[in-house]
């Protein structure tokens, strides 16, 4: 083992160890069986003996993922750790500002020192920086005035603090950590070996893991306790005895406000750390949806979405399994690093439903294409695997289903093992499903994509029926993609001959604008075709169509040119566009022009949730766009010569029929009761009329005391009771728009009377004896709404 001084966790010689870390290994190696040698080093050097594994083990040491090329860390923590920024009798700071411009010693490749740079940075703070290779060094500059401040840990200053009248501890304090043995990588059954010793250790209050740790900080926090500090509690002690009379009778009183104060303090301290956890987990799946948009194969995608999910500290292990083609086995092909070996070669997992090896969460998860959590220690369900989880120390597992779109069947399984005991939240719960959502939607985009690149390696015979043949494609999945190229077309032409443009580049910008979304073959249904913002994701997804045209149409000899104009026909003039971020006249010039007339056709378009604007007002903000999206002079062109053009008033992106409506309504049902939810009420009620007839009413049913009804029955029951009567509405009125908003009400668009006795009908046939009320509200006439209104109606009922 390398030592290195740092008490009171490590220091002392070769022959005579000391430290918290020295003294645990003892212990583990006297009942293992080991002989333990000491290599005395500083910091920086240990690090270099471990890398090069001319030692087997280092400690304390900080997990990093630089480290981790080099070394295996135990799940456990040693201890607890933090930074704490250091003076002297002449400068004790009281805040980072006032470390400006002076200098600071520190340890090299310092893990508190490398966060204290990177606080520096953030606050934008300048400072002198020396670098010594002993905390003893730091506190020596410090008392011989060769620097300003030192950075050093916080028990430092308990055993060295006595030998260094001048340093001074201050009350900057930062970069919490775990210090934990780090092992060399040619030796992981050293690694299994300690973890299993320090879970158990760290079990027992008994163990000898406490009885070192208590032993140590107890007697560096006596060596610190000055004479002045026992004479200040002799005459507390004279004090309160003289005062004990009067606190008597205060006694009770006090009890209870200091009873209240806990439980106070106690639920802000839950909600904090909640908070903090719930931030770390977003963070986490932030990080996940970054690397899917990274320009990797799939494998290093997959394999970089372990990875960074355990960067969560409380995320022990995550594996990804695949269905197979045959069989029942789940194919387990990315895992994170397993240091518990949790997953060795005896794991298994099934889809077999006969077999108990599927009653765990991945099985139950693909057969159920659910969301599936279980209590590792506790649940029946997980018995085959219980005793490695215990080993491991997991406490809850969750599986989740990969799917390629969201009423797919499951492709996949996502498992993420927790050491947290309170398992995963709801909230952590949504947000995982929402990753594991992200994660389908790339593997369909890359599904698709290995698709296309099949095609296109296909011989091409005939190059003018396999373009129609992909335009088509496009035109059935969205009839709307088919009238736009085509007004697209004839926007362009008119812009083309008034810039001066040639009879032939006039007819390469038709025929660009025909094909000019070609490459939405690639782009996933549940993009193309929702209603509603899009996700960065999707966005990132969207944005590769001008590429992948370019890529289908470049191959074609005939159609070269047009693939450049397509190419680039989303580039903007101040270099905001892409792919590229070309600007002003780097981009090509018929490309500027199908660039103005694509976004001409998409403002005077009823588009899905957005309302068309006149043509007066389309050519107002091309006008403001002048200069940043678009070339100036090319803009005024257009401006001036699409001012007498006639636009199609009958086009729009709006359902037309029941068929395409049932598929816009899609994203927008509610998940429990399958009617329309609020979202798609307010869309309604936006464009109420495009969407209902003139004479269409608004009413509200509202369920009086359900709250109550959940409390005491549960929520399971509460679910089931909205569902049957959800299912009742839709019987009782059919043709009707039904919508479930806020929990436990519904709302009602109807241009027929609806039966007089509907609520007591309700209340007679499924509310009778469970206290629970309703009521029917006229809210008026649809049309008569904005979402103002519609707002106050809702917040009224």
């Amino acid at each position: 083992m390398g030592l290195y001084q740092n008490p009171p966790l490590s220091f002392g010689t070769a022959d005579h160890p000391k430290g918290i870390f020295v003294d645990l290994l003892q212990s583990v190696a006297e009942e293992e069986g080991w002989s333990v040698s000491y290599v005395p080093c500083e910091f920086d050097g240990c690090l270099k003996l471990l890398s090069e594994e001319k030692i087997d083990l280092l400690g304390p040491v900080v997990k990093t993922k630089e480290r981790e090329k080099y070394a295996i860390f135990p799940n456990e923590i040693v201890i607890s750790n933090w930074g704490v920024v250091y003076g002297t009798s002449d400068f004790v700071p009281d805040t980072f500002l006032s470390l400006s411009d002076k200098c600071v010693a520190m340890l090299k490749d310092d893990v508190h020192a490398s966060a204290f740079m990177r606080l520096m940075r953030r606050f934008g703070i300048s400072y002198r920086t020396k670098y010594f290779h002993s905390y003893e060094k730091v506190f020596r500059a410090l008392q011989n005035r060769e620097a300003d401040v030192g950075i050093a840990n916080r028990f430092l200053f308990l055993r060295l603090g006595k030998n260094y009248s001048d340093v001074r501890s201050s009350s900057l304090y930062f970069n919490p950590i775990g210090a934990t043995y780090a092992i060399a990588k040619n030796n992981p059954l050293l690694a299994k070996t300690l973890q299993n010793h320090l879970h158990r250790l760290k079990q027992d209050q008994n163990t000898v893991y406490h009885t070192v740790v208590n032993s140590y900080l107890a007697r560096g926090s006596l060596q610190q306790i000055s004479p002045y500090v026992f004479k200040i509690i002799v005459a507390l002690l004279v004090l309160l005895l003289a005062s004990i009379t009067a606190i008597w009778l205060f006694r009770r009183e006090v009890r209870r406000k200091t009873e209240a104060y806990k439980i106070a303090k106690e639920e802000a301290e839950n909600h904090l750390l909640q908070s903090e956890y719930l931030r770390r987990v977003v963070n986490t799946v932030k990080e996940v949806n970054q690397v899917l948009i990274e320009p990797l194969s799939i494998d290093a995608k997959l394999q970089k979405v372990c990875d960074e999910l355990v960067e969560n500290r409380f995320y022990s292990l995550v594996w990804i399994g695949c269905a197979q083609k045959s069989g029942h086995a789940l194919y387990l092909k990315y895992h994170s690093n397993d240091s518990s070996g949790y997953l060795d070669e005896t794991f298994f997992t099934t889809t077999d439903p006969s077999s108990d090896f599927a009653k765990g969460p991945s099985g139950q998860s693909y057969l159920q294409n659910r969301t599936v959590i279980q209590d590792t220690q506790n649940d029946p369900n997980f018995r085959p695997w219980r005793d490695r989880a215990r080993r491991a120390g997991f406490t809850y597992c969750m599986a989740t289903p990969i799917r390629y779109h969201l009423q797919g069947e499951p492709v996949g399984v996502i498992t993420v093992y927790t050491s947290n005991p309170a398992g995963f939240s709801d909230k952590e719960q949504q947000l995982l499903e929402e990753m594991a959502g992200d994660v389908g939607m790339m593997l369909h985009a890359q599904r698709l994509h290995e698709e296309r690149e099949r095609l296109l390696h296909e011989r091409i015979e005939n190059f003018e029926q396999t373009v129609l043949v992909l335009n088509d494609v496009i035109e059935a999945r969205d009839p709307y993609t088919a009238g736009h190229s085509n007004r697209v077309g004839e926007y362009a032409v008119l812009i083309a001959r008034a810039c001066g443009c040639s009879e032939e580049e006039t007819k390469q910008l038709l025929e660009a604008s025909k094909v000019h979304d070609i490459g939405k073959i690639e782009t996933p249904d549940s993009i193309l075709l929702k209603p509603g913002p899009l996700t960065s994701v999707e966005f990132e997804i969207i944005k590769q169509h001008p590429e992948t045209g370019y890529k289908i149409l470049s191959r074609l000899a005939f159609f070269k040119e047009e693939a450049q104009i397509i190419r680039y026909h989303h580039e903007r003039y101040d270099g905001s566009g892409y792919p590229e971020g070309l600007k002003g006249g780097e981009i090509p010039r018929l490309a500027q022009i199908l660039s103005i007339a694509d976004t001409f056709d998409a403002m005077t378009t009823n588009r899905i949730y957005k309302p068309k604007k006149s043509k007066e007002e389309a050519l107002e903000e091309l006008e403001k766009l002048a200069g940043t999206w678009f070339d100036p002079e090319l803009c005024r062109i257009a401006v001036d010569i699409l001012k007498d053009t006639k636009i199609h008033e009958e086009i729009s992106q709006l359902p037309s029929t029941q068929l395409e409506e049932a598929r816009f309504a899609y994203f927008f049902k509610d998940p429990l009761t399958d009617l329309f939810n609020q979202n798609y009420l307010e869309f309604t009620i936006l464009l109420s009329s495009t969407l209902v007839p003139k004479k269409t009413k608004i009413y509200a049913l509202t369920l009086k005391a359900f709250t109550q009804y959940n409390r005491e029955k549960s929520w399971s029951e509460g679910n089931t009771l909205l569902k049957t009567i959800a299912d009742r509405l839709k019987s009782s009125l059919k043709d009707r728009k039904i919508f479930r908003i806020q929990g436990d009400d519904f709302i009602i668009l109807t241009s027929k009377p609806l039966p007089s006795d509907l609520p007591e009908s309700l209340k007679r046939e499924l509310l009778e004896n469970t206290g629970i009320d309703i009521a029917l509200i006229d809210g008026g006439y649809v049309r008569e709404y904005d979402s103002k209104r519609l707002y106050s109606f809702v917040r009224s009922l």
